[in-house]
């Protein structure tokens, strides 16, 4: 997600440089031919491009209303992870003693148990963050997303799994949580069970296990969440459809404008050219902020 008070230019035109030549060679095409090859059939009223162009509009809205609650829902749930992952963290360390049974652990056994719990919770948020991140057939074309993993990967670690949850797991939990399915699953299913394990030591009594289990409930109802968002693509006939009008549109537009511009002077023909690339490149750019 692009965070900056302003988008660079060289941002812009790395996204429009190629629609912008096929806009203006399309506009040109149509000067050309109207005006030096006195081709007149060419020439189609504008009021039906309008009716087009107005019903792209309306498209691309509900498709970036759309869009963007799908993101907004992805920002809630993974802050929501971020807050329980504070908690989980402070409750370990907080809820975890000897006063329900003196003779349960020592000291150094307390915080082993502690550091074990903190660390597989970040495995479980690293495990969750790769599972998220790989690719769906129905996301972007392969060069861009190689590109974008070589962005994470340089500033936000590692996209494999093994490579992602070794520094928090030792080796024989490492092994059978990569033989799982869906890995973030069985970590978090790992937590319960030592939950259970340290409420029967007595480390832990029943209302503070109770709330503990409460976080974990937490945890799975964002991941379910993200999960929902991941696997679950924006339908489809919405997101390819209205790449289709806008190019449908794009066709068009320069075609409408040429007997309007005509009748206001002969060299005022040439101006369809810069008008329809402008006005393709905005709804262009509409399209491609709500698939992206």
């Amino acid at each position: 997600m692009y965070v900056k008070r302003r988008v660079r230019l060289r941002i812009i035109w790395s996204f429009a440089w190629m629609n912008l030549i096929i806009f203006t060679l399309i506009s040109t095409s149509a000067v050309l031919l109207y005006q030096h090859l006195n081709c007149d059939w060419i020439a189609i009223p504008f009021l039906p491009v309008s009716l087009i162009g107005t019903a792209t509009a309306f498209y691309l809205g509900f498709k970036n209303n759309s869009s963007y609650d799908r993101l907004w829902e992805a920002r809630r749930l993974w802050g929501g992870i971020v807050n329980e992952s504070r908690s989980w963290a402070l409750s370990i360390r907080d809820y975890m003693g000897n006063q329900f049974r003196p003779e349960a652990l020592s000291k150094e056994e307390m915080n082993y148990w502690k550091r074990r719990l903190i660390y597989r919770h970040l495995a479980y948020i690293n495990a969750l963050r790769v599972q998220l991140r790989k690719s769906q057939v129905w996301e972007h074309n392969r060069a861009y997303n190689d590109n974008y993993r070589k962005v994470i990967l340089q500033h936000f670690g590692p996209t494999e799994m093994k490579e992602s949850i070794a520094p928090f797991l030792d080796h024989e939990e490492m092994e059978r949580a990569m033989k799982a399915q869906n890995v973030a699953l069985f970590l978090i299913s790992e937590q319960s069970r030592e939950l259970e394990r340290l409420r029967t030591m007595n480390v832990i009594e029943d209302f503070r296990h109770i709330d503990l289990q409460k976080l974990i409930q937490n945890l799975l109802n964002h991941q379910g969440g993200c999960e929902r968002i991941k696997n679950f693509p924006f339908p489809r006939q919405y997101a390819y459809f209205s790449g289709v009008f806008v190019w449908i549109f794009v066709l068009v537009l320069s075609f409408s404008l040429l007997r309007s511009f005509g009748e206001i002077g002969e060299n005022y023909v040439w101006m369809v050219i810069p008008l329809s690339v402008l006005t393709s490149w905005f709804l262009m750019t509409m399209e491609l902020i709500g698939d992206q």
